[in-house]
């Protein structure tokens, strides 16, 4: 555990209102930290038209959250591709899939503000993916 100056908690909702057809089908989210570069899977799974269950996290208020979104097949798990834990790579660039072929992804980022800030996926092929961000009163 490591302790973060000028601390702002970010509660993170994510809605899918969208998804991409039969074949992509699943989500994976990962928040990079800049402040201590540091990667962290924090949702990986097949989903559904609706939202997922919010959850939070504490950046510098200085520095920016930064989330990838992924979007992917749930049969690609297993195969050769994809990494050992399913989805995300260990090792070299942590965050990324190994292939790309069958995966669309959007990087998304927010700064540290008053209130709550929206933003939409736009590089997910034919899923739409809500991202809102509701920054800790304490900044």
């Amino acid at each position: 555990m490591a302790a973060v100056p000028n601390a702002v908690l970010a509660t993170v909702e994510i809605e899918v209102i969208r998804l991409g057809g039969p074949h992509y089908d699943s989500l994976a989210i990962v928040v990079a930290l800049s402040m201590i570069k540091g990667m962290y899977l924090v949702f990986d799974g097949k989903v559904s038209v609706g939202k997922l269950l919010p959850f939070t996290v504490c950046i510098n208020r200085e520095m920016h959250l930064k989330l990838f979104v992924y979007g992917y097949s749930s049969s690609q798990i297993g195969h050769g591709d994809c990494s050992p834990d399913g989805v995300v790579s260990d090792y070299d660039n942590d965050g990324f899939f190994l292939e790309g072929d069958d995966v669309y992804y959007d990087v998304l980022n927010f700064l540290p503000q008053f209130g709550t800030y929206k933003k939409m996926s736009h590089n997910l092929e034919d899923m739409d993916v809500s991202v809102t961000v509701a920054w800790s009163s304490l900044y």
